[in-house]
């Protein structure tokens, strides 16, 4: 009989740098929703940063994951809004690709919100490792055209799966 292990997850989200609100007279009021549905059936969320193009969060969120079932995290950023929140962008992560004791620290380049929806690595002219990203997508609200010329958004994260720890009775 083959037996599948539990893990720890921990996932830090980090910063994220270059976000541009959707709010034409302020600054962004950033947060970061995170989504496993194959551990929790709520998702998780960080505290809401003010009027920041730079939020810093250091915030950190444990799940406990089966090794057997493919966990799929879903980091999404919010401009939090009085009436209703406006999703600027998301990230979508494998987490199966981590090995246990593993820590790993990732920068993702999200596509700014008025792009095309697209994978990254499909921009022309732009060379991204796409070994741990499986696909990002923005809100598309408008027609603006995308220039190259702007600056990508960065969403920061790291994440460490450990083995719980057994007492073995003597």
């Amino acid at each position: 009989k083959e037996m599948h292990p539990y893990y720890n997850l921990s996932v830090t989200v980090l910063r994220a740098q270059n976000i541009q609100g959707a709010d034409l007279l302020s600054k962004a009021d950033c947060y970061v929703q995170l989504k496993l549905p194959t551990a929790s059936p709520l998702p998780y969320r960080t505290k809401v940063v003010y009027n920041s193009t730079d939020p810093e969060w250091n915030e950190t969120f444990h799940y406990r994951i089966h090794g057997a079932i493919k966990n799929i995290l879903e980091l999404t950023l919010y401009d939090r809004d009085l009436m209703l929140d406006d999703k600027l962008s998301a990230v979508v992560f494998d987490v199966g690709s981590i090995k246990p004791g593993q820590t790993i620290r990732r920068a993702f380049k999200l596509n700014p919100k008025h792009a095309p929806a697209q994978l990254i690595g499909q921009v022309p002219g732009q060379q991204i490792p796409v070994d741990q990203l499986l696909m990002t997508y923005p809100d598309n609200r408008s027609s603006t055209v995308f220039s190259t010329e702007n600056p990508f958004n960065l969403l920061l994260f790291k994440m460490r799966i450990t083995v719980p720890s057994v007492a073995v009775a003597s």
